[in-house]
């Protein structure tokens, strides 16, 4: 979620930023092969929408997102009607066919508690997506000022869904710049500059090639580590 204190926010609004923009594209090219188009679509944890012009082309999109600023930017400057509060506190009763949580979820406290409610708000045969941070030996300053409880295992994060809820696809991703990942970690450990986080414009495009070489490769099949999990899956449907 959008926190007005991250010292890194103005990068993770920047449409050009190497990671939002690869994510963004990898995130949409796995979708699209098992999402249909024209639903309605909660997304939980939306910031200032970057990820919400994407989900805009599945559909009419609603959003949760707890920070005023940013939930006033989603819904005067983009027209997106949203909850201003938590998820713990959202009380809507309306499902939805999708149900979207881009690296929210790790802010969460009680993660199960959350994945209960979210498969609550999915209407049946309707889709859940999520992403999170991976491996918490990666964990680091970063996750620190972010406010992240944890990490995830891919088979730990699917141990926590709940049980209505079928597996489509689960990945690890940001596979191809793991190394970087591990530097990165270095480097913010001993609070030096990391150049993922803040690159200039040649180190930028370099990563974003590099990365958004992942999205064919997870149109195909699933990367067994990397630096993020991707999750989606399918609310079975009951009587």
């Amino acid at each position: 979620m959008w926190d007005e204190n991250d010292a890194f926010n103005s990068k993770w609004q920047d449409l050009n930023w190497w990671w939002g923009r690869a994510r963004m594209e990898i995130l949409h090219g796995c979708m699209k092969r098992v999402v249909s188009r024209n639903m309605n679509i909660l997304e939980i944890g939306a910031g200032r929408g970057r990820m919400t012009s994407m989900l805009s082309s599945f559909g009419s999109v609603k959003a949760i997102e707890p920070y005023p600023d940013a939930a006033s930017y989603l819904q005067n400057d983009l027209g997106i009607e949203t909850y201003c509060g938590t998820l713990e506190s959202f009380a809507g009763t309306e499902q939805f066919e999708l149900v979207t949580c881009f690296d929210a979820l790790e802010h969460i406290a009680d993660d199960e508690k959350a994945l209960s409610k979210m498969e609550a708000l999915v209407k049946n045969k309707g889709f859940l997506v999520l992403t999170v941070p991976a491996y918490m030996f990666l964990w680091n300053r970063h996750d620190e000022v972010n406010h992240h409880f944890r990490r995830y295992g891919r088979k730990e994060l699917i141990k926590k869904l709940p049980r209505g809820l079928v597996i489509r696809k689960a990945s690890y991703f940001n596979t191809l710049l793991f190394p970087m990942a591990m530097l990165d970690k270095l480097l913010l450990s001993r609070n030096r500059k990391s150049h993922s986080l803040d690159p200039n414009r040649s180190v930028n495009a370099i990563l974003y090639r590099i990365f958004s070489m992942e999205r064919s490769i997870l149109r195909l099949t699933n990367l067994p580590f990397g630096v993020s999990i991707l999750l989606i899956a399918e609310k079975r449907e009951t009587p």
